[in-house]
């Protein structure tokens, strides 16, 4: 039989909450609980990273739909929000297969948003979702990443510290030296 609407949200937080568990993360269903937007209860699910993770704490906001009239900008639109209202770094939309347009991808990401079409009813189509999930996580970590790279270069600034953002040292004359150039400076043709 086809699962409607809330039996597709039901099978899509059952996968995320399992997937959950085996990689020491937290699965919160949000769906009747209002979020940072007030009187919204946009995003169904919230997957918070465990503390093993490399983005302890990161999370990611998910969406599951099985309604008629979802194209690519409503969808974007929707878990934008849903990403919003969960304080979410990254946003899984999960569109039912069964009412998505023929012509949506599989998996696509957009930014920080990644779109999946999903089949409850077909196991062969798992692998896309656990594809969306590893993807998110990857984007959640690879930020955590960048903060910390920015926090550290604004603390060298602050420091006075005279290394460029490569790390490169700097020249008498204050221009970044690449290894390569020093390298090159350093062995001079025989004359």
């Amino acid at each position: 039989g086809t699962r409607h609407g809330d039996d597709f949200q039901d099978a899509v937080g059952e996968y995320v909450e399992a997937d959950a568990r085996n990689r020491g993360d937290v699965c919160e269903r949000t769906t009747n609980t209002v979020g940072r937007i007030p009187r919204s209860k946009t995003g169904d699910f919230v997957l918070t990273m465990g503390p093993e993770s490399v983005a302890a704490g990161g999370a990611i906001a998910i969406e599951a739909k099985q309604e008629q009239g979802y194209d690519l900008k409503s969808v974007l639109d929707e878990i934008g929000k849903a990403r919003t209202n969960r304080d979410a770094e990254v946003g899984i939309f999960v569109l039912s297969k069964l009412v998505a347009p023929e012509e949506m991808e599989p998996l696509t990401r957009y930014g920080n948003d990644i779109v999946v079409v999903w089949d409850a009813e077909d196991c062969m189509t798992d692998v896309v979702l656990a594809s969306a999930l590893s993807l998110a996580r990857a984007l959640v970590a690879r930020r955590g990443v960048v903060d910390k790279e920015r926090a550290a270069d604004l603390t060298e600034l602050d420091n006075g510290s005279p290394r460029t953002p490569l790390g490169w040292p700097r020249s008498s004359n204050g221009q970044e030296r690449s290894p390569t150039m020093e390298r090159r400076f350093a062995t001079k043709p025989n004359d």
